[in-house]
């Protein structure tokens, strides 16, 4: 119970801040008081939460003279440790009231896949080598054995992949965890290479890290006005910006790299979006519709 306890505090912290920018102490020993601790916590407390939340989350607290605490990287917190914070905070409700679960409904929609997650998140913790066989849907599925060295766990479009670098080539590489079969941690050690740049990794992509030869994009969409009025609500990537709107359209634009995670994305809204810029991504998704039709066209129509 105190461990639950201790990670509710964190929780509750980190949302104050996020949503606040700067906290005083005093408001946030409020908010834990109010959130998930009756009894509060002092200020020796408080600090070691702050570490304790760095070394769970990557996440630093600071504090300014005059101001109070804020959340150093808060711009740059990824969207998938913000959807997981908040997935967090509403098991820990759950913990706290059982009949939320019958006006809470969960996603049913689950990636299937053999391998531990734990066992994957472990061995990116402990510097610990990994063997697997890797599926290739593209090549028939053909199976390719790899050694790599685990370095992060991203999750994506409802997947979960491990980023590591592949002993052949050193190169940083995704692979879909539903497609990694006899998973095997070895006692391998090995020395991270902290110059990487996590964030920039996927900073200009949409959805999981792709080929950074991939040149980056100034890309224009236009969106009938409800698929634009969804699009404004989840914006599609981190650099959209609202170019014009109107009573009938939504224009936006967008700076990343055209990657096949992306073009499905555009696909998905079909109904509406058109593409202003560049040519060659309003081509592809023309030769995508065409086949798209001949497959499914309609006898004597």
């Amino acid at each position: 119970m105190n461990r639950l306890i201790q990670l509710k505090r964190f929780v509750a912290i980190i949302d104050k801040l996020q949503r606040c920018g700067y906290v005083s102490r005093e408001e946030l020993v409020d908010t834990v008081k109010e959130k998930c601790d009756p009894k509060g916590i002092d200020i020796r407390t408080l600090q070691r939460d702050f570490h304790s939340i760095w070394e769970l989350f990557g996440i630093t607290i600071k504090y300014e003279r005059g101001m109070g605490y804020y959340l150093a990287d808060r711009e740059e917190m990824s969207g998938t440790m913000t959807d997981m914070l908040s997935d967090f905070m509403i098991l820990c409700h759950l913990g706290q009231d059982p009949d939320l679960n019958e006006v809470i409904l969960p996603e049913d929609r689950t990636m299937v896949f053999s391998v531990s997650i734990v066992d994957v998140m472990k061995a990116a913790k402990e510097c610990q080598s990994v063997e697997f066989d890797y599926v290739y849907l593209r090549e028939n599925g053909r199976r390719r054995h790899k050694e790599a060295d685990p370095y992060y766990v991203k999750n994506s479009q409802h997947r979960w992949y491990l980023v590591a670098r592949d002993h052949k080539d050193r190169k940083l590489k995704c692979f879909e965890l539903g497609r990694v079969d006899g998973f095997k941690v070895t006692d391998n050690r090995f020395v991270k290479d902290r110059s990487i740049d996590v964030k920039a990794l996927f900073r200009e992509s949409f959805g999981i890290w792709n080929d950074p030869s991939t040149p980056v994009e100034k890309i224009l969409l236009r969106f009938d006005s409800l698929d634009g009025g969804f699009i404004k609500t989840l914006p599609i990537h981190s650099s959209q910006e609202i170019v014009s709107e109107d009573d009938d359209s939504v224009t936006i634009s967008l700076k990343l790299r055209i990657t096949n995670d992306f073009v499905m994305a555009l696909l998905s809204r079909s109904r509406s979006v058109e593409v202003i810029e560049p040519l060659h991504l309003r081509q592809r998704l023309n030769d995508i519709y065409k086949a798209a039709l001949e497959r499914n066209c309609i006898e004597g129509q």
